[in-house]
């Protein structure tokens, strides 16, 4: 197992230099340069577009069985807020961090999915289920054009099996450990403050049940009793675990994720920190993991960053992910696909 950094860091800051801004609505650009390294490597791929501009490219590492596992992220961008700042339209190195629009939000996964594939393709490995990447496009204004369009469309994931896309991998503190947000479901939230008004009995009677249906664990709970709600600390606001807690309680019913698959996703995150846990989280907001979802495609929001990397500037200023970043969701994939994808 080898990470380039420089490499990476290289990849990573051209994919930021290539403008796919929802304003600009030109994610074939970046289809066109992940193109060219597909073809260097020898990767094979398939570049969609079903609007002139609105491309998406998938690309996989074909395995000995009929099952795939999908590496899911996105092209498109936030517009970026300052054009001659930090989160400006071109990939910046300063400190071991990479500076620009899309760093984190979502060419930094990219980036990594592009390194694993790469170094699987140079090793020569053949998994026993195809490892399968698809950057789409037009997440950021609900996927019609991305991920639906490829769903609806074509087969490309017809073989899935099971699947990792964003909306997780925040490392949250609590004393010594470290909580890492795994995300099991979404609702449509803002995320943002606000102080519940549910007594504590009622508000423990939600996480048992989400206990008991799967959308929590062990590790939410935990962290959930020593969590001091909205402090200043990175933190996940109270809002998060009850703005819509309930309502998604009655609609989704209980969790079928598969418990192997969790006890995978939890060893490996503390095989690289014993202090690193997996925290099962529904997050606010959407992501294109809901379409996946709705095929009843088992589907994990993670990619775990490293504790020191902040991330409040994900569609604000200041958006970046550090080399760290890389190597911690570049070593897990590694380690996770190596036993589910299996070789």
């Amino acid at each position: 197992m080898f990470f380039d950094a420089e490499a990476a860091a290289t990849f990573l800051c051209s994919l930021i230099d290539i403008d796919t801004t929802r304003e600009a609505k030109n994610e074939t650009a970046a289809v066109r340069f992940l193109s060219d390294f597909f073809s260097r490597e020898q990767i094979s791929y398939q570049v969609f577009e079903p609007y002139p501009g609105r491309g998406s490219i998938t690309a996989h590492i074909p395995g000995s069985s009929s099952e795939s596992i999908l590496l899911l992220t996105h092209l498109d961008t936030e517009n970026a807020q300052s054009p001659g700042g930090y989160s400006a339209i071109k990939g910046k190195i300063l400190k071991n961090r990479i500076f620009g629009r899309g760093a984190l939000d979502c060419k930094g996964n990219i980036t990594v999915f592009c390194m694993l594939l790469q170094e699987l393709k140079r090793q020569g490995i053949t998994p026993e289920k195809t490892i399968l990447f698809a950057a789409t496009a037009d997440e950021e204004n609900g996927g019609e054009l991305g991920i639906k369009w490829l769903l609806e469309h074509t087969n490309v994931f017809s073989s899935v099996v099971l699947a990792f896309g964003e909306g997780g991998g925040i490392p949250v503190q609590s004393g010594e450990l470290w909580y890492f947000t795994l995300q099991t479901g979404e609702h449509e939230g803002s995320g943002i403050g606000g102080e519940s008004s549910l007594p504590d009995s009622d508000c423990w009677e939600l996480y048992r049940k989400a206990l008991a249906a799967k959308w929590f664990d062990k590790n939410t709970l935990q962290y959930l009793a020593e969590l001091p709600f909205n402090s200043r600390k990175r933190h996940i606001p109270e809002e998060n675990f009850y703005h819509g807690l309930i309502s998604f309680l009655q609609q989704r019913g209980t969790n079928n994720f598969q418990e192997r698959n969790f006890a995978v996703l939890s060893s490996s995150l503390s095989a690289i920190n014993p202090d690193y846990r997996v925290m099962s989280f529904i997050s606010p907001g959407y992501t294109d993991n809901r379409y996946l979802r709705a095929c009843h495609i088992e589907t994990w929001g993670f990619f775990p960053l490293d504790p020191h990397n902040h991330v409040g500037g994900i569609h604000g200023d200041y958006e970046y992910i550090s080399m760290e970043s890389l190597l911690i969701a570049y070593n897990y994939f590694f380690s996770v696909l190596k036993t589910l994808a299996g070789w």
